[in-house]
């Protein structure tokens, strides 16, 4: 810009400003899959600049009390020894509603901590986690306008989901994806909608919701997982089952009035 003539300095001068100004104002933060991975010969380096522009666009949003809509990232492994951890923290502070965060270990058996302060989002409308350890906290759960919650490929606390089922009191949508930690899977909700389930361990699901439509289960390894325990989502419209057992579709039927549409594949012997 010092070479320019001083008239088209100015100029631009006004427009990063203005451009600055509204960058530091947005509320919606996606940084997509592929923000810690497009420098494959430089990673180390191209971490360490990318944690700061992160660090700084949060601290800049807390700064100026800016609400964060929606913020998504997915972290390489050699970023999860701090940095995520402060960011959860501040996006908390800045009343996040929609956060999309994940994180992929290089064996796939890894599960990395996750802060307590998360669990204090009391505006999170949307969870999305991947390739976490979720306890429960020592103060509980405060999502109390949570509606949509994934969690895909994270160790979860008996007690933590337990917590989970009886406190979201307006969760309408839930996923959980190779889930481990649970053997026995029992699903509370009253405005649940839609519940999508891809289990690994899990030997028998119970799902208590009056208001489910939506329901698929896949089974993945053990192909007795027992879904008996469904039968008394009586508006279900949708059921789609895959590796699971069941005594007869005649029970299906006939416990679940309201069945629209019904998919069964590998069945169980």
């Amino acid at each position: 810009m010092s070479l320019m003539p001083f008239k088209a300095a100015a100029r631009m001068s006004t427009l990063s400003k203005d451009l600055h100004g509204a960058w530091s104002s947005l509320s919606y933060l996606n940084f997509g899959d592929k923000f810690f991975y497009y420098e494959k010969n430089r990673e180390d380096i191209g971490h360490v600049k990318f944690s700061k522009i992160v660090d700084q666009t949060l601290a800049n949003r807390q700064k100026h009390k800016v609400s964060i809509q929606k913020f998504w990232l997915r972290l390489p492994p050699c970023l999860c020894c701090s940095p995520y951890q402060k960011w959860i923290k501040i996006l908390v502070a800045c009343n996040i509603k929609d956060l999309i965060l994940s994180v992929h270990s290089p064996r796939g058996d890894n599960f990395f901590p996750i802060p307590e302060e998360i669990f204090a989002a009391k505006e999170l409308n949307v969870l999305d986690l991947c390739g976490f350890k979720l306890e429960l906290p020592c103060n509980g759960i405060k999502f109390s306008a949570l509606r949509k919650l994934k969690l895909s490929h994270v160790f979860l606390d008996v007690q933590l989901f337990r917590a989970l089922c009886t406190t979201c009191s307006c969760l309408e949508e839930l996923s959980l994806c190779q889930c481990r930690g649970l053997v026995y899977l029992q699903i509370l909700g009253s405005k649940l909608k839609m519940v999508q389930l891809e289990l690994v361990e899990i030997k028998r699901v119970v799902i208590m919701a009056p208001n489910l439509e939506d329901l698929r289960i896949t089974s993945i390894h053990d192909k007795s997982l027992d879904v008996s325990g469904i039968t008394d989502c009586k508006a279900l419209k949708s059921l789609y089952l895959d590796g699971v057992a069941f005594a007869s579709e005649k029970d299906i039927f006939s416990s679940l009035p309201n069945l629209e549409s019904f998919y069964r594949l590998c069945l169980a012997q």
